[in-house]
Order: C-alpha cells, then structure tokens, then sequence
C-alpha cells in the first residue's frame, strides 16, 4: 500500500488538474466550461432556454459531477452566454447572487458562436465520462484570455491566474507575431482602474506567463462638500478589503448609491471640526487603500495532460496553429464531398441518353433491369449505375445541373486549402472589425 498509495494519489491529482481546474492549451476552458458551451451550441444556440434546461442537459450528457449553473452563471458575466433574467451584480459593496436556475434563461452569445463554433464539425469528438465531446473547441482565441474577469483555478500542485484582455488587442498582438503587423505591447484588462505600469511585468506576461500588475481605483473628490465618489478598486480585493485597509472612524461615512451598472461608493466626512484634515488624511489613506499589486501565473494543461507555464504569445500561436489545422481539415472534407457530386453528375450525364432510351421502350418496374442495359451499354459496373439511379428520383435524373457550379466550389476550397494563413487571418480580422 505504501507503494500504491502515492501512484494513486499522483494520478488523483493528474485528474484534478486536467479535467476540473486548469484550463487546456488549446481552447482555454476547463472541462466544465467547455462542457456548458457546447451544450448551449446543441441547444441554446438560436432560441434562448430555461437555465435549468442547460443544467440539465450538461450533467446528462457530459459532466457527471452536480450542478453546473455556478458555471454557466459566470459565462453569463464573462460575455460567453447571452443572459435573460436575475444573473446577479458585480458592482457595488456587495455582490448580489444570480436567481435560481429556473427563473434564468441562457443563449450562447454571437461572439462565442464566431470564435469558437464556425468549424465545431470538423473536431473529433472522443470518449469521455459520459457521452463522446470534443478535447476541445476550434476557437481563434483562447477563452481564458477573454471576458471580463481573470480566470483562475487551484488544483493539485498547481493554481493558476490568468489575466483577461481586449479581444482586438489580442488579435493585434497574434497579427505582430505572424509579422503582419508592427509590434502593440498590449495590457490586461482595467478592470476600470488605473494599471501602474511596468513594462518589465507586462512583457512578463506576453512572453512568460508571469507577472505582477498594480492596479490604482479611481475617485473623484468634492472638496467643497468634503465628499468622495468611489468608482473602481482592484479587481482581486472586496469592498471589505478596502474598508479593513481605510479602518473608518466616525468621522466618515459611507453609502452604496451605485446604479446602472456602475459602481459609486460615497464616502463623506460627517465631522464638522478639522475637515480639512480628516479629508485630506481620508485620500492619502484611500489612494493607498485602492493601490494594489496582484501576481498572475498563466498555467495551462498541455496534450499529455501534464501542467506547463505558458505566455499570452504562445498560447495565442497555439490556438492560430490549431485553428489553421481545422480550416485544413474542413476544406479538403469539402474538395472530397464536391469531387464525389461532379463525379456522380459526370456519370449522370451518361446515363440520361440511355435511361430516356430505354423508357420509350419500356416501363420502369425493376431498377435492376434498367441498371443492368445501362451497365451493359456504358460498360460500367452494376453496383455504380444502381448508386446513381437509387439516389436520385426520376425527376432529378433528367433535371439539367451546371457542373461549373460544382467546379466553383472545388476551386474554392481549394483555393482555401493553398492559402490557409490568408484565410484564417481574414478571419480573424472579420472577428476584429466586427467585435
């Protein structure tokens, strides 16, 4: 057993990580997060549905593991499901929960279905817990790095923090690094603060997959009325944190009158005697108060499902090599459907002549008879002549088809299939223009 018992554990933790907490190299999502997506593309994708419905359908189908909805709530908040209903706040002292799952309604979101979606039947699907899904999904830019929130995930040795940015930041650093582009340094998320700059942690992270950003809230004063508006702190600390660090007296007091979205927080001295200093004290101790500094660690499961420290310019070149392969795959499925149809109407060609001679004779009753003069007329084997005939009704047989049109698509994708770079980045910039 003392043996044993570290193999099982070691192995115990392999699975934690790769299919509970930390996200894969090539899509950015956990398992679960994956799993809901591709749910809400089965059936959430064109009509908006009971969150319950989506719950359901996940556990059913792909993660036997309880409730889903904590997940499926916070892709509503990250902008990967569209959301109808009481999905909770974020802004303001204190957080409000979402309602429960059968008073919420969920769609997938249009930009999930353009990142992520275009290409999903061209992925092979494998055995999983329950039904077969997808290792991952063909998206153009890894999810974690998307949203409105950091990823994070603690799992068995490993924790990992992964900063989010804007999408058309992210494109534009992929279009410097295929050298379509001049360098941008881009930056994470404000989350509506102020980021510190240091561009030694900012490289840190494009480049290594760890850094350190300072984040500063922003306020404004009211001298006049010794009043403070309170609109951002760092997006790693509560409301509570920041009280404990300003450690109020009665002097000041506080109230939430955030509304519409935006968090203001109004903080206003109460004392009449010595304003001035309690004031000026109060936003010495508040610009402290909402100055911080938070550590990411981008850490990713790789194909053998070991954990690897990864940067935003390699994982975005990952996920641009992957989607290149899929638009591969796609074009040549599409150059074998379209070469099989012209073969069948080249064939096709050659039977009508014969079909319409042998029924100013005859009367169809046996498709076996009529394939086996055309068979024997064409010198073509049985079965092939018993293919077309089956296949297509009498009116179609004789109905005229243009094969230039089936030619157009062939040289379409092939056309696709000799210029993949061109045609993923014209993707991607349709993604960008649009977003």
């Amino acid at each position: 057993m003392k043996k044993l018992i570290p193999v099982f554990y070691k192995n115990y933790g392999k699975y934690i990580n790769a299919f509970r907490a930390i996200p894969y190299v090539r899509d950015g999502c956990k398992p679960v997060e994956r799993r809901v997506l591709l749910s809400a593309y089965e059936i959430a994708r064109n009509k908006t549905i009971k969150s319950a419905r989506l719950d359901g359908h996940v556990i059913g189908h792909y993660h036997p593991h309880g409730s889903v909805y904590g997940t499926i709530v916070n892709l509503v908040h990250q902008g990967f499901l569209d959301g109808q209903g009481n999905f909770g706040t974020k802004i303001g002292v204190e957080p409000l929960g979402a309602a429960a799952s059968r008073y919420t309604e969920v769609k997938l979101s249009e930009l999930t279905k353009k990142l992520a979606f275009k290409y999903i039947d061209y992925v092979d699907y494998e055995e999983s817990e329950l039904d077969p899904e997808p290792k991952y999904l063909p998206t153009m830019i890894p999810f974690s790095l998307l949203g409105e929130t950091y990823t994070i995930g603690l799992g068995f040795g490993y924790r990992t923090v992964i900063p989010v940015y804007e999408l058309k930041d992210l494109i534009r650093r992929l279009l410097f690094l295929l050298k379509k582009r001049k360098e941008i340094v881009i930056k994470p998320k404000s989350h509506g603060c102020e980021i510190i700059e240091e561009k030694s942690d900012i490289y840190d992270l494009l480049k290594k997959g760890q850094g350190k950003i300072t984040y500063k809230g922003k306020y404004k004063t009211i001298p006049s009325k010794y009043l403070v508006e309170l609109y951002s702190w760092p997006p790693h600390l509560t409301f509570e944190n920041i009280l404990n660090k300003l450690n109020l007296s009665d002097e000041i007091a506080y109230r939430d009158i955030s509304s519409s979205g935006k968090t203001v927080v109004l903080f206003e001295i109460i004392k009449k005697r010595n304003r001035d200093d309690i004031f000026n004290r109060f936003i010495k101790n508040l610009d402290e108060a909402i100055t911080d500094s938070f550590s990411y660690e981008m850490n990713f499961v790789d194909d053998n499902y070991n954990i690897i420290q990864m940067g935003v310019d390699d994982i975005l070149l990952i996920t641009f090599e992957n989607y290149k392969k899929i638009i591969e795959k796609m074009a040549k499925s599409m150059i074998d459907k379209y070469i099989k149809e012209y073969n069948e109407l080249e064939l096709l060609m050659k039977i009508r002549p014969y079909l319409r001679n042998y029924m100013k004779n005859n009367s169809i009753e046996e498709v076996d008879e009529v394939a086996a003069f055309i068979s024997s007329e064409l010198k073509i084997p049985i079965d092939t002549i018993l293919n077309i005939l089956n296949k297509y009704k009498i009116s179609k047989l004789f109905k005229h088809k243009d094969l230039k049109e089936v030619e157009d698509k062939i040289k379409h994708y092939t056309n696709i299939l000799n210029n993949i770079d061109d045609t993923a980045i014209e993707e991607y910039m349709e993604v960008m223009d649009g977003s």
